[in-house]
C-alpha cells in the first residue's frame, strides 16, 4: 500500500520533550514528502539500504503516536550527518547515465538536499499519513504543530468523503 511520508527536522530536545509528555507538538524547521514506496522499489545496494536509513529512521517517535503501518520514527542528530553523507556518496557511485535514469532520482535528489539542511542538533522525523478507512484514520494524529507548513496538507478523510459526495 502506498502512503506519502512526510520528512522533518526538529530539535532534538523537541522529541525529548515530546517523549516525557511535557509537550504535544513537534515544531519543524525543514520538511518534505515523498511516496513510501521509494523505500520498496529502489532496488540498487547499498542505496535502498541507505534510503531506508533516513527515512524509516532507527526508533519510534513516541507511544503517544500511532500508524496502523508504521509508528512515527526519529533519526537521532548524532546519526544524521553520517546517514546524509553515505546517501550523497551511494548516490553519486552510480553512473550519470545510471542517475538520469532512475525512476525515483527526484526523490533520492530531494532527499539528499533535505539531509543537508538538518543542523547539528536536528534529529529527522518520518511519519505516514493517515490510512484512508475512517476506523484507522481517525486515530492517526499528526505530530507536528503547524500544518500550515505542510508541503501537502495532512490527510482528511472528511475532505476525501466530500469529494466523493459530489462524483
Amino acid at each position: 500500500m502506498a502512503f506519502l511520508t512526510y520528512l522533518a527536522t526538529v530539535d532534538w530536545h523537541e522529541v525529548v520533550e515530546l517523549r516525557e509528555q511535557r509537550r504535544e507538538l513537534l515544531n519543524t524547521k525543514s520538511i518534505i514528502c515523498m511516496s513510501n514506496l521509494v523505500t520498496l522499489w529502489v532496488k540498487e545496494q547499498p542505496l535502498n539500504e541507505t534510503i531506508n536509513d533516513i527515512v524509516n529512521g532507527s526508533e519510534d517517535l513516541s507511544n503517544a503516536f500511532w500508524h496502523p503501518w508504521q509508528v512515527p520514527r526519529v533519526v537521532r542528530p548524532d546519526q544524521v550527518p553520517a546517514r546524509g553523507e553515505r546517501l550523497r556518496s551511494t548516490w553519486a557511485s552510480l553512473s550519470e547515465s545510471q542517475q538520469e535514469k532512475h525512476l525515483f532520482r527526484q526523490d533520492i535528489v530531494q532527499l539528499i538536499a533535505f539531509t543537508e539542511t538538518a543542523h547539528e542538533k536536528d534529529a529527522i522525523v518520518s511519519v505516514l499519513e493517515p490510512s484512508v478507512d475512517r476506523e484507522r484514520a481517525d486515530r492517526v494524529r499528526c505530530p507536528f504543530a503547524d500544518q500550515s507548513r505542510l508541503p501537502v496538507p495532512w490527510w482528511s478523510l472528511a475532505v476525501f468523503e466530500d469529494i466523493l459526495k459530489k462524483n
